[in-house]
């Protein structure tokens, strides 16, 4: 991620309304932290289920969701 965006923004904000410098610290540190944690859980259970067919199926539909809303969104922005 090279830019932080509203997911990272917006609880930072909110830190440093409630708790000045230290909310800001800490509520970073708990969005990071929070990625981390779940990208290394779906890693764990990704690895031991991308052979199984029917977690191939779902990643397969996902993916072609993922490019049709992004093809759909490219004819709307061309119109």
């Amino acid at each position: 991620m090279t830019n932080p965006g509203p997911i990272v923004s917006t609880p930072v904000f909110n830190g440093f309304l409630v708790h000045g410098f230290r909310g800001v610290v800490e509520a970073a540190a708990a969005t990071f932290c929070i990625a981390s944690c779940s990208r290394w859980f779906y890693l764990r259970i990704s690895r031991n289920m991308e052979k199984k067919p029917g977690f191939i199926a779902i990643v397969r539909g996902i993916t072609a969701a993922a490019i049709g809303k992004i093809i759909g969104a490219v004819a709307v922005i061309a119109q």
